[in-house]
């Protein structure tokens, strides 16, 4: 049993990527929707697995949100969590630990992934070679990770003092930082709706045929910048946006491509 929590599709990919051919893989945007959250039924033994991506050395607001929420039917005898990050997962082993422990859950587990770093509002995404390169050392990492999943490794990621130090001044301004007033739409804008039904929080509402920031929801998963047309303050015009090639077939194939 897995959740996840997804922007531009690198933590969706992980869940799918750790997941055994019957594994039950859930969407947290999905399940937050409702106005409670089911008690889940995993089976006798069965692992259960949490993942999500690294925002400003932390989790995903969501995602601390729902780990302090869950409940299980039996206590899941073996929990795991992995960050994918596009350079440190800071304190989130710590953070994950905490918050399931306020729950009475044990973490037992942790691992981070380096993927394709996506936060465009700070810089710029990189190059397709490098994307590429990236993502296939990735699917090595995550391919070891499920078989120490497998094997119900004691895995922990180890902690370092530019990891502690960086967390301690990043984290504080997650939560300034996920503000909506600077999204933007310019005038390539048709008025479709992608964005809005993106969004893996509802976030974005439709206000006279054209996407509006609600205040209050937004993680900046950067899930509806991945539209050419949506802007973000003066730092994003100009630069690549970022989403994952599981995505992008998905959106080639005809689907809505969204996050979740």
């Amino acid at each position: 049993m897995i959740f996840y929590f997804s922007g531009t599709g690198n933590s969706r990919h992980a869940a799918f990527s750790l997941a055994r051919s019957d594994e039950k893989i859930f969407n947290i945007a999905d399940l937050m929707k409702e106005s409670s959250l089911p008690s889940f039924d995993p089976d006798e033994g069965e692992a259960v697995g949490f993942v999500c991506p690294v925002y400003f050395c932390d989790l995903p607001l969501m995602m601390q949100d729902f780990m302090k929420k869950v409940s299980f039917s039996i206590v899941p005898s073996y929990i795991y969590a992995v960050f994918t990050c596009g350079g440190l997962s800071g304190l989130c082993q710590e953070k994950a630990e905490s918050l399931l422990a306020e729950n009475r859950l044990k973490l037992n587990a942790a691992w981070e992934v380096h993927m394709v770093a996506n936060y465009v509002v700070m810089y710029d995404i990189p190059s397709e070679e490098d994307q590429q390169k990236t993502l296939q050392e990735a699917e090595m990492q995550l391919a070891l990770i499920k078989d120490e999943i497998w094997e119900e490794s004691d895995h922990k990621i180890t902690i370092s003092s530019q990891a502690r130090a960086l967390t301690e001044q990043m984290a504080p301004i997650y939560l300034e930082a996920v503000k909506t007033h600077k999204f933007w739409i310019d005038d390539t804008c048709v008025g479709c709706g992608t964005c809005a039904s993106r969004c893996p929080v509802q976030a974005i509402t439709m206000l006279d045929g054209y996407p509006s920031w609600n205040t209050g929801k937004c993680q900046h998963c950067m899930c509806c910048i991945r539209c050419g047309a949506v802007e973000y303050g003066t730092t994003t015009h100009g630069r690549k946006r970022y989403t994952h090639p599981d995505l992008r077939k998905k959106k080639a194939a005809g689907d809505n491509a969204h996050c979740h």
